[in-house]
């Protein structure tokens, strides 16, 4: 009880963790008659990476309401995760300490009001992180996966930024989810819009770690042109740089063919029976573009894009700067510069100036549960 009582009450928070690994290290039982422990390490550690990887809960309290722009695949419910596996004797303590923090997706919100879950401000999660990383006596993180779904203002008002600018998060893949109503002016049914005057500020944030960089783009099935010419821009003329100079491309040899899928066409108490396929429903389609180290796309038989290897030899701000008529459709897409001193305030409507104006001054009070996850608009 004695040395509980230093463990639990005399040692900082943060040293908890590495007290007791050192503790069991010296005294673990080897486990020499169970079955798991006579695998080899490499595939005990797969099952037990499962065992506490995070995961949609099926519980019915935990299901998000239907009528919500959030609720989406893979994200149906609040995420949680199981930790019994970490208390059931200290060999398998001291194999998996670090993985329900490290191969656990973890969610960001940059996204205004109820375009996000309850309790999901961005900064408190950021807050949640910081102590879970802290209680396993960890400076930083390396996590697998970092997700953050985000609105078309907050790449440019420096929240997306300060998040990337946290040292405690070094995540080796970075997916960017923008939803149909993320876009600008998806409530006027305007063409798809990407402004990408924020890229050349966010290379200096993107670690060396950092592996991948993925975006899925969403919107409805009737614009499904539009999002297949802004993915194939991004293709062929984005680049992302790491902090140690390595670049990172999109793959040539990959097809952007969309992932289907029906949502409820009504939120938060408005029916937007424009694009329904079927009475209450719109069907959705999502392309992802994802960017690699070139080496690596090599490496894996992959092909780079002159045109986007051109713009990261030359590296400047210029080179983003494109223009698209998409025949005589009238459809238009624009890659704005870098840096670009032309004024596109005029392109904000009024609703999301002002959800982005909300969105400063608004304070979401974290909730009690677990770190949980649980129409529209030219490029830049």
């Amino acid at each position: 009880m004695q040395c509980l009582y230093v463990l639990f009450f005399r040692t900082p928070p943060q040293f908890i963790m590495l007290r007791l690994l050192n503790t069991s290290r010296h005294c673990a039982n080897q486990q020499l008659q169970s079955p798991l422990f006579a695998l080899p390490p490499e595939i005990r550690r797969i099952i037990f990476r499962y065992a506490v990887t995070g995961y949609p809960d099926p519980s019915k309290d935990a299901q998000y309401d239907e009528d919500t722009c959030y609720r989406r695949p893979g994200f149906f419910s609040r995420h949680r995760i199981d930790t019994d596996l970490l208390r059931t004797c200290r060999a398998a303590l001291l194999e998996s300490w670090d993985m329900p923090l490290i191969h656990t997706e973890h969610v960001f919100w940059l996204a205004w009001g109820n375009r996000a879950p309850p309790h999901s401000n961005w900064h408190s999660q950021l807050i949640k992180f910081s102590r879970a990383a802290a209680s396993l006596s960890l400076d930083a993180a390396a996590i697998d996966d970092m997700r953050i779904f985000i609105q078309m203002f907050n790449f440019d008002d420096g929240d997306l930024q300060q998040l990337m600018e946290m040292d405690m998060i070094i995540a080796r893949r970075i997916t960017f989810t923008i939803r149909h109503t993320d876009w600008w002016h998806w409530e006027s049914d305007n063409e798809l819009y990407f402004n990408s005057r924020w890229l050349h500020g966010f290379f200096g944030l993107l670690p060396e770690e950092t592996e991948e960089i993925c975006f899925e783009l969403e919107t409805v099935a009737r614009k499904l042109d539009q999002l297949q010419g802004i993915a194939k821009q991004m293709q062929e003329s984005w680049y992302f740089r790491k902090r140690n100079g390595q670049i990172l491309l999109a793959d040539a040899s990959l097809s952007t063919h969309p992932m289907r899928w029906r949502g409820s066409s009504t939120w938060e108490g408005t029916h937007w029976d424009r694009d329904e396929c079927e009475p209450g429903k719109i069907e959705y389609v999502v392309i992802t573009v994802n960017f690699r180290p070139r080496e690596a796309i090599l490496k894996d038989g992959g092909k780079l894009y002159d045109s986007a290897l051109a713009n990261a030899l030359r590296d400047d701000p210029e080179t983003y700067k494109l223009e698209l008529n998409n025949g005589d459709s009238g459809i238009g897409f624009l890659i704005y510069a870098a840096g670009s001193d032309d004024d596109d305030d005029e392109n904000h409507s009024d609703e999301d100036a002002e959800d982005a104006e909300d969105a400063e001054d608004s304070e979401n009070v974290p909730g009690d549960d677990e770190y949980s996850e649980g129409s529209q608009t030219p490029l830049h």
